[in-house]
């Protein structure tokens, strides 16, 4: 196979911010890498589509830019370390494969202003952090916004990217780290996330969000003491934003149907505290009992996929 090699290095910049396409090599076994290192940097500020046949990012203590990334493509990759990616779109993918997409010692920040978008594709391991074998499609460092112009970020979870075992994917902020490596080796020394003012996170309630702050992990969906019903939250210098997307839809499968109740049952009281998770919590209040029981009742059949 043959590799053709793009590289911005020692402070060099590769601009093809013109760029809107990127095709990889037709010959399968070869492939198509832009690398930056050593303070290299490449803007692909102008991206607004997913790369075609196999394209690969490499980032080693250096900087990139892109448009929207969308990686629909199996083949292409991005693998950031030391690094800072910066999105002024959104950053949506279906890999199932983690290896495809390694933000984990990276600092990514979404500051493009308006509405923007970004994939959860990681197990909902909760907070139990031991489990973690890999890095689990998570981002060291989530910025959003800049305090200039005001970015709303929207986490969804679209696609299934293999990590449904435990519920709806999840996303993990690892926290940023000056020493690179697995969760056990890291130094961390800045928060897993910020957010600017005048900027907003918003998730749906079924779409777990954690966060390594200060030493420890926060459940962002916990931040809300009444669910939904609470509206909006200050964090930071910004706010967080939780809504229903499926009222009534336990599991996230966007149906309403006897299987929410099936699943209410299975995490039944569940709530958030300490040791709790209501992951099947249909209403949005954080809590899994009878009011979720009857929002199914009330939306017997509701088929939000539509």
């Amino acid at each position: 196979s043959a590799v053709h090699t793009i590289t911005a290095s020692d402070g060099g910049e590769l601009d093809l911010s013109g760029v809107t396409t990127i095709t990889g090599p037709v010959n399968q076994e070869d492939y198509l890498l832009f690398e930056a290192e050593t303070g290299g940097s490449i803007d692909l500020s102008g991206l607004n589509t997913s790369p075609i046949r196999d394209v690969r990012f490499s980032l080693i203590d250096a900087s990139a830019v892109f448009g929207d990334m969308f990686l629909f493509n199996t083949q292409a990759v991005i693998d950031a370390v030391n690094s800072n990616v910066r999105v002024l779109r959104s950053l949506a993918h279906s890999h199932t494969d983690v290896n495809a997409l390694q933000l984990f010692d990276a600092v990514a920040t979404f500051d493009g202003g308006g509405n923007q978008y970004l994939e959860a594709a990681g197990t909902n391991f909760g907070t139990l952090d031991f489990l973690f074998v890999d890095s689990n499609f998570g981002i060291g460092q989530l910025v959003v916004g800049d305090g200039v112009s005001a970015t709303t970020l929207e986490v969804r979870e679209d696609f299934d990217n293999g990590h449904r075992s435990l519920g709806t994917e999840a996303l993990y902020l690892w926290g940023e780290a000056t020493v690179p490596g697995q969760a056990a080796d890291r130094t961390i020394t800045g928060d897993g996330l910020v957010i600017a003012s005048g900027s907003v996170l918003r998730f749906s309630h079924h779409v777990h969000v954690y966060a390594y702050q200060a030493g420890e992990w926060v459940h962002l969906n916990c931040k809300f003491p009444d669910g939904v019903l609470s509206g909006p939250q200050s964090f930071g210098d910004g706010m967080i934003e939780m809504y229903v997307s499926c009222p009534g839809d336990a599991n996230n499968d966007k149906v309403v149907n006897f299987q929410d109740v099936t699943d209410i049952l299975m995490g039944w009281l569940d709530t958030c505290d300490a040791t709790g998770d209501p992951r099947f919590d249909a209403n949005g209040d954080n809590q899994v009992d009878f009011g979720d029981i009857t929002s199914v009742l009330e939306n017997w059949n509701t088929d939000c996929s539509m």
